[in-house]
C-alpha cells in the first residue's frame, strides 16, 4: 500500500524530520487504494527514517555542525534595566531639608530647583533655594531664587522673609540702594519694630554715606534691645562714630558715654575712653580730655590707648606719676626707659616696694635676668613689710630656672613653702618645683611634691592637676 507525507501545504519540516514523523507515526492510509506488499522501496525508506529519529532524539557528545537552512531560531530575551523612580515631591521636599541641615548644600540646591515648577511646592521650593544658595554664599544666586518667588507669588507665605534675606543678599553684592528697598518692605510687614532689620538699613544706609538717617537706625537698635547689653554698647558706639564723623561733638560725647555704661570688656573700653578724650578735646573740654587721658594711664597701662594718653599729657606739661608712665612704657616695649623712670623715683624716700618689682619685670622683658634677680633682692631686702615677699621669691626661683641654676631653683622654691606657708605662692612653688624635678628626669620626687600639694593645699587651684600628676 502507498503511504502518504503531510500535504506540500502544511509542510514546514525538511525531508528527514518528515522521515522521522512517518517511521515514529506512521502515514495515514489512504482510503482510496489497498493495502500492498511494502517494497524494497518502503522498507529502505523506513530504516532510514528510524535510524535518523534515533540520532536526532538521543543525546549526542558532538554537536551537529549543519543547520538547516528552514529552521527558526528563537533570539535571547532582550534586557532592559529598570529606570530609578523618581522620588515624590513631597520626599524631594524632606531629602531637601535634611541636606540643608546637614550643610549639603549642593544636593539640597539640586531638590529644590527640580520643585520649582511644582503646584504644590513650588513656591516653599523657591524660598528654601534661595535660602540653600545664601548659605552656600552664592549670593547671586539667592538674588535669582527669591526675586522669582517676588515675581511669582507676591502675596506668598514668606514674602517678609524674603524681602528680608533679598537685602541682606544684595547688601552682601554691594547694591545698597536695591538692599534699603527690601529691608523697607519688610520693616512695613513686620506688626512691631525689628531690631534686625533696623540694624541692616543702618548698615546699608552708612555704606552710601547717608549718616543722618544711618544713625537713626542705630539709635533704633539701641533702644530695642534693651534687654542686651552688648548690642547696646554696639549700637551706641556706631551712632557715636558717626556724629564724630560729622564733627558733631556735643552728640558723640553724650553717645560715648553710652557705651561706656554697657560696656565691660577693658580693651574695649579703653578705645571708647579715648575717642570720648578726642570728642571731648574737640569740642574744646580741655579739663574734660584730661580727665579721661589720666583714667587711661592709671587704669589701662597696657593698653596702647594708655600710650598715647600719656603722650598726650606729656604734651601738655601736665605731670605723670612715675610708676603709673614706667608701667606704659614697659607695657609698650620701652624697656630702657621704663627701667630709668623707675630708678629716678626710688631716689626720694619712702619709695613704694612696687617700683622695685616693676623694675624687676621690666629687666625680666629686656632679657636681664641677673639684673632682674638682683632687683626682686632688694625689694625683700628694703621692703621686708612688703605683700609682695612671697611673689618676689617665686619670681627669683623661676629666673634660675630659667638660667638652667636647676638646684638653687628648688633651693628657692623650697623657701617659699619654709617661709611663706600660708601665701597664694606657697602651693605655686611646690608645683614649680614637682615640675621642675619632672623635667629634670626625677619622676619619683617629682610625684612626692605633687602629693604634699594635694595633701596640704586641697584647695589651692594645682590640687586637681597634682593629683593626677601624683597618680591619686
Amino acid at each position: 500500500m502507498m503511504q502518504s507525507c503531510p500535504p506540500a501545504t502544511s509542510r514546514r519540516l525538511t525531508l528527514p524530520l518528515c522521515l522521522i514523523v512517518v517511521a515514529l507515526l506512521g502515514c495515514r492510509k489512504s482510503s482510496a487504494a489497498p493495502a500492498t506488499t511494502p517494497t524494497v522501496v518502503d522498507v529502505a525508506l523506513r530504516h532510514a527514517a528510524e535510524t535518523t529519529a534515533i540520532a536526532l532524539l538521543m543525546p549526542s557528545a558532538t554537536p551537529s555542525a549543519t543547520i538547516s537552512p528552514t529552521a527558526t531560531i528563537t533570539p535571547p530575551p532582550t534586557i532592559t534595566a529598570t529606570p530609578t523612580a523618581t522620588p515624590e515631591p513631597r520626599v524631594r521636599m524632606q531629602a531637601a531639608a535634611e541636606a540643608t541641615r546637614l550643610g549639603d548644600y549642593e544636593i539640597a540646591l539640586d531638590h529644590y530647583e527640580q520643585l520649582r515648577a511644582h503646584p504644590l511646592y513650588g513656591a516653599e521650593a523657591t524660598y528654601r533655594l534661595g535660602d540653600a544658595a545664601f548659605r552656600n554664599e552664592e549670593w547671586s544666586r539667592a538674588v535669582v531664587a527669591w526675586e522669582a518667588y517676588l515675581a511669582q507669588w507676591p502675596q506668598g507665605r514668606w514674602v517678609p522673609e524674603v524681602h528680608f534675606m533679598l537685602g541682606r543678599a544684595l547688601a552682601t553684592l554691594g547694591q545698597h540702594e536695591q538692599a534699603i528697598t527690601h529691608f523697607e518692605a519688610y520693616d512695613r510687614a513686620r506688626d512691631a519694630a525689628d531690631d534686625v532689620a533696623a540694624e541692616q538699613l543702618g548698615e546699608s544706609l552708612e555704606a552710601l554715606g547717608r549718616d543722618d538717617e544711618a544713625a537713626v537706625q542705630f539709635e533704633r537698635v539701641y533702644t530695642l534691645r534693651a534687654a542686651d547689653r552688648v548690642a547696646r554698647a554696639l549700637a551706641a558706639r556706631r551712632v557715636a562714630d558717626i556724629f564724630a564723623r560729622l564733627e558733631r561733638w556735643d552728640q558723640a560725647v553724650t553717645w560715648y558715654k553710652k557705651v561706656l555704661v554697657e560696656a565691660r570688656v577693658q580693651a574695649y573700653r579703653a578705645g571708647v575712653i579715648a575717642a570720648l578724650a578726642e570728642a571731648e578735646q574737640k569740642r574744646g573740654d580741655q579739663a574734660a580730655a584730661e580727665r579721661q587721658w589720666r583714667i587711661l594711664v592709671k587704669g589701662y597701662p597696657t593698653t596702647p590707648e594708655a600710650y598715647r594718653a600719656l603722650l598726650a599729657l606729656e604734651a601738655a606739661n601736665l605731670t605723670v606719676e612715675p610708676l603709673d608712665k614706667g608701667r606704659i612704657l614697659a607695657a609698650n616695649g620701652d624697656w630702657d626707659a621704663a627701667i630709668r623712670t623707675f630708678y629716678a623715683a626710688m631716689q626720694s624716700e619712702p619709695h613704694s616696694a612696687d617700683l622695685h618689682w616693676e623694675a624687676a619685670r621690666a629687666y625680666e622683658g629686656a632679657g636681664n635676668l641677673e639684673a632682674a634677680w638682683k632687683e626682686y633682692g632688694s625689694l625683700i631686702e628694703t621692703h621686708p613689710e612688703s605683700k609682695r615677699q612671697a611673689a618676689a621669691w617665686l619670681e627669683r626661683g623661676w629666673l634660675r630656672a630659667e638660667q638652667q641654676r636647676y638646684d638653687e631653683a628648688l633651693a628657692t622654691f623650697e623657701r617659699v613653702v619654709t617661709e611663706f606657708p600660708q601665701s597664694e605662692q606657697a602651693p605655686a612653688a611646690i608645683a614649680a618645683a614637682a615640675q621642675l624635678l619632672a623635667e629634670r628626669g626625677r619622676p619619683e620626687e617629682a610625684a612626692a611634691r605633687y602629693a604634699l600639694l594635694a595633701s596640704r593645699y586641697p584647695e589651692a587651684p594645682q590640687a586637681p592637676e597634682a593629683l593626677w600628676e601624683a597618680g591619686l
